[in-house]
């Protein structure tokens, strides 16, 4: 791979990846939790519960609304720490699943909204608060 070909900026994809549109994020911060189990993403894509035909949006709907991820059903009914971690924190953010777990992360505005909700965590899970980028740290080593 090129190093010129790297996309170092946030982006809208389409297709498998292969059509992208910069997208400009705002900042944001991020609890993310570890509820201490690990999620098989094969037994997750095998799982005939999977959604299979989710219509398409487009990013304005992706923008105003979220979106949604489709592996979590799945991941609620077969690994119920994963659940009890994601009701959790919806007591305090709206939680979300990271691709196919087992981790769960939830926006905050700052950091010290963040550092907040982490510092509620269960100690029976691990967390830790991210700063949200909308351009990649490689864009540093790209020649000028």
């Amino acid at each position: 791979m090129c190093l010129y070909s790297l996309k170092v900026f946030s982006a809208w994809a389409e297709g498998v990846g292969e059509r992208l549109e910069a997208v400009a994020l705002p900042e944001r911060w991020y609890v993310i939790v570890q509820p201490g189990v690990s999620v098989s993403t094969r037994d997750v894509f095998q799982s005939p519960e999977l959604t299979r035909n989710t219509p398409l949006i487009t990013i304005r709907d992706f923008l105003d609304a979220g979106g949604r991820n489709d592996c979590e059903p799945v991941v609620r009914a077969r690994w119920p720490e994963v659940a009890e971690a994601l009701d959790w924190l919806a007591q305090h953010a709206p939680g979300r699943l990271t691709g196919t777990g087992s981790c769960i992360f939830a926006p905050a505005a700052t950091s010290s909204e963040a550092e907040c909700i982490a510092a509620r965590v269960p100690d029976r899970w691990r967390s830790f608060v991210a700063r949200g980028l909308d351009v990649s740290p490689l864009r540093a080593l790209l020649p000028t």
